[in-house]
């Protein structure tokens, strides 16, 4: 969920009321001139639609809004959350989750945002409400009317320097430090030193265990239907957000049409054993190159072979200037595996996975942290 800031009064108060209406897809224009004026990034009308009409849960329930507006007494959109359904399974059962997506309001209405909040944790046709990814200035009223998962530490990010160079001149410009030129050498080679004494818990592991061969693709075939299929009845009592080949063609579709995505994958005799997806997830500001692991599965819940898939990510992005390899929140919990591999850790701006259902024999359920099996692909962070 991306957001512009949302707490405290408005900068100039408004004595008109507002009006809060569901989204339509003629809302586009409005919507977008609001989301870049508050520099939510760009989509084209066309990406912007497909999160709706080409939905798989959308096109099985059409009548699921897609949103909500605010409108001034001119009509003009001046506030905005989107809701996009994802389907997910628990023991058996389909369910229907709502992520938010880019909530903004208007400096002036600041005070009339937590009516979009309220629509999008009251709508109807849905089991799980999912706030996947807030900011900082929408964490506090996300947090208020929702409840952090159980499982990882979705405050923190797990990450690799893979372009220690590149990472330098970075983390210096985001200081803000002067003379960053005249530094920039000394804190490469701190750097460096740094990485050449510290143990390499990822080649230790890979020492002891397997080495698979991995492949990149940019398309899903027919290998992840029979892959999603085994997934399905190992996860049988967990929530798992669906996986199979139209939903994640559906999900990750631009993504990879624009080279900003990848699938890593391990196989045996054309057999799928597991993948992870990859997005680049780059700071202009900065000039940061990074790449993000957004998801990670296996047939039988076996890690050994994201072993391999991070090592070929790590010397992939060695070899194209790419600085930093970062999962957040993920497996990060004591002893998992991203916090026993990854060197660095950074702390995230917010908590970054949230969650309401209204079902009280839902909510007892999920409070067990072995029932999750959450990623980033899970929430809008990537589509």
């Amino acid at each position: 969920m991306k957001a512009a800031p949302v707490g405290g009064a408005p900068r100039r108060a408004r004595t008109q009321p507002v009006r809060c209406r569901e989204t339509v897809l003629e809302d586009y224009a409005q919507i977008h001139a609001l989301e870049r004026r508050y520099r939510l990034g760009f989509r084209s009308y066309e990406e912007w639609a497909h999160l709706w009409l080409n939905n798989p849960v959308r096109k099985r329930v059409p009548g699921l809004p897609i949103g909500w507006v605010l409108e001034d007494d001119k009509r003009q959109i001046v506030g905005s959350i989107g809701s996009v359904p994802f389907g997910f399974e628990l023991g058996g059962r389909q369910l229907i989750a709502g992520t938010s997506s880019a909530w903004v309001v208007d400096d002036q209405y600041r005070a009339y945002a937590p009516l979009l909040l309220d629509r999008f944790l009251t709508q109807p046709g849905v089991d799980i409400h999912l706030g996947v990814s807030p900011n900082g200035e929408a964490q506090a009223a996300v947090a208020q009317h929702s409840e952090r998962i159980p499982m990882g530490q979705w405050d923190r990010a797990a990450f690799w320097i893979t372009n220690h160079w590149r990472f330098s001149g970075s983390a210096l410009a985001k200081r803000r430090i002067p003379f960053r030129s005249a530094l920039r050498v000394p804190v490469w080679m701190a750097m460096v030193i740094h990485q050449t004494v510290r143990p390499d818990a990822l080649r230790a592991a890979l020492r002891k265990t397997a080495r698979y061969d991995v492949a990149m693709c940019t398309a899903f075939d027919e290998r992840f239907d029979e892959f999603w299929q085994a997934l399905s009845a190992h996860n049988h009592d967990r929530l798992l957000a669906i996986r199979s080949r139209d939903v994640l063609e559906w999900h990750f579709r631009y993504p990879l049409a624009r080279g900003t995505a990848w699938v890593s994958t391990v196989t045996a005799d054309d057999r799928l054993l597991a993948y992870a997806v990859f997005c680049r997830k780059d700071v202009g500001g900065i000039d940061l190159r990074r790449v993000r692991l957004v998801d990670y599965q296996s047939r039988d819940g076996d890690m050994t072979p994201l072993l391999s898939i991070l090592a070929d990510v790590i010397e992939r992005c060695r070899q194209d200037g790419t600085a930093v390899l970062e999962s957040i929140g993920w497996r990060l919990d004591p002893g998992d595996v991203m916090d026993r591999l990854a060197p660095y850790r950074r702390t995230m701006p917010s908590w970054q996975y949230f969650y309401t259902v209204t079902d009280p024999a839902l909510a007892v359920t999920l409070r067990e942290r072995t029932v999750w099996n959450p990623s980033q692909y899970d929430g809008d962070a990537c589509i």
